[in-house]
């Protein structure tokens, strides 16, 4: 049963958002309606859901917060050369708010060259780089638009964890998700798990799962991945910010398309995770038509709607 991993914004605007995803980071506007709005890569099968806001407070995010907030940031892999990003970025009118973090190096080697920026409503938005550090050779010249001359993957979907053995239980011997990759940084602290659903297999699956030749190879994989970050200080009995309601700005949640929503479900409740709605929460948005829609909660507490793909396809 073959299943995709996508992530669905409620935003303030889509007359502000769809440009930024379509104009800035060259995504194609795949679907559009009142207050909806999907946008992505549909050829390599990324697909991103906007959801209008329309009532309540229209405050956007706050500056993220990466030890505690549920959902941090959507991550664009696959990238060239990262300082040309983010210099494409600044000269942006308006710009964009960016950080260079620069290289970033686990127990076992490096992890990568990322840059971080943020999106209309505030939120974040990581640039990770094709190869683990910055020996590519620079550009000749700043690119005028950021990615759209490059081809940029969403790579990754992060989640913070405050149980990464119950997170893991729950994507991938529940859901079916492979864990690809798998790093500690103790000079910060923290341990990140990198699962897709996905045949492919790193070069050092079987041997070494924390190997940097995994990161090299997933950093160029043409596949979405969902990256989960643990805290080993982070204390078992606190609550990690949980997704906003709809009153507000804020990412909305999982969508997982697959062909039989309801046969995943029974997969999912029977290791414990919580039903929040028989048919859904966010029925009839772009990716959620089907009446068989089912909406669980992972072990953060994080809505993950299970959708019938026939959703995605009538949409595109």
């Amino acid at each position: 049963m073959a299943l995709s991993l996508h992530a669905t914004l409620r935003v303030s605007k889509l007359s502000t958002t769809i440009p930024f995803f379509t104009g800035v980071l060259g995504m194609e506007l795949v679907h559009s309606e009142d207050c909806a709005a999907l946008v992505g890569w549909p050829q390599r099968g990324v697909l991103i859901e906007l959801l209008e806001h329309t009532e309540g407070s229209t405050d956007g995010w706050c500056k993220p917060d990466t030890r505690r907030d549920a959902f941090i940031w959507l991550g664009l892999s696959n990238l060239p050369w990262v300082p040309s990003t983010i210099a494409s970025l600044q000269k942006l009118e308006p710009a964009f708010p960016c950080t260079m973090q620069g290289q970033l190096t686990g127990d076992t080697g490096d992890i990568g060259f990322v840059g971080h920026f943020s999106g209309p409503d505030g939120y974040a938005l990581e640039a990770l780089q094709s190869t683990l550090n910055c020996n590519n050779p620079a550009p000749s010249s700043i690119p005028s638009s950021p990615l759209c001359a490059e081809r940029p993957v969403l790579g990754q979907l992060k989640v913070n964890t405050k149980d990464p053995e119950r997170a893991l239980a729950f994507y991938r011997d529940a859901l079916g998700m492979t864990l690809l990759s798998q790093v500690t940084i103790s000079r910060f602290g923290l341990t990140l798990y990198f699962l897709a659903f996905t045949e492919e297999r790193p070069p050092d699956f079987e041997t070494a799962i924390d190997s940097p030749s995994n990161r090299a190879w997933l950093w160029q994989a043409e596949f979405t991945q969902l990256e989960l970050q643990y805290w080993h200080d982070f204390e078992g009995n606190a609550a990690l910010k949980l997704p906003p309601s709809e009153a507000r700005v804020g990412f909305a949640g999982f969508t997982i398309m697959c062909s039989d929503p309801s046969r995943v479900a029974e997969r999912l409740i029977s290791s414990g995770a919580p039903v929040v709605s028989p048919y859904g929460v966010l029925q009839g948005t772009p990716l959620c038509r089907a009446v068989d829609a089912v909406t669980v909660l992972d072990p953060d507490g994080r809505p993950v709607r299970l959708a019938h793909n026939t959703s995605r396809s009538n949409a595109l």
